[in-house]
């Protein structure tokens, strides 16, 4: 009994770690990281994709999480197959959206938004079940 109450306050003490470790999410930083890098950006797509036919997508992740089969990721995708059906705002991650996205959410459906930025890329974030 001990033992696996050790091991519960250790899986605990990881998890708040982890999220308090972990950076918020900054769009617009990622945006503008991708224009100041949009060279290195088309060159990756074109040597990545040169052998592939049309549907060569691409990640290159940013930020990501993930425990015991959930998580959230925070990329650039060149040619994502899937888009998402979310749409960001400037108030997407307060803590009233949040809430409310979770209160509304199916359990197991995905979160998941893309930003259009230039030829066929994407910033993308997507939180999981």
């Amino acid at each position: 009994m001990l033992k696996l109450l050790f091991k519960k306050l250790v899986i605990a003490t990881w998890v708040v770690l982890v999220v308090g470790c972990s950076e918020p999410i900054d769009i617009e930083a990622s945006q503008q990281h991708f224009f100041e890098h949009e060279e290195n950006f088309r060159q990756l797509s074109n040597a990545a994709c040169v052998f592939a036919d049309a549907n060569c997508e691409l990640f290159v992740l940013i930020a990501g999480t993930s425990f015991l089969g959930e998580g959230s990721s925070l990329g650039y995708v060149y040619q994502p197959i899937e888009l998402g059906e979310y749409e960001y705002t400037e108030d997407f991650f307060s803590a009233d959206q949040i809430a409310h996205r979770e209160a509304n959410r199916t359990r197991g459906e995905d979160v998941k938004f893309s930003i259009d930025l230039k030829d066929g890329w994407y910033l993308q974030y997507h939180l999981y079940p």
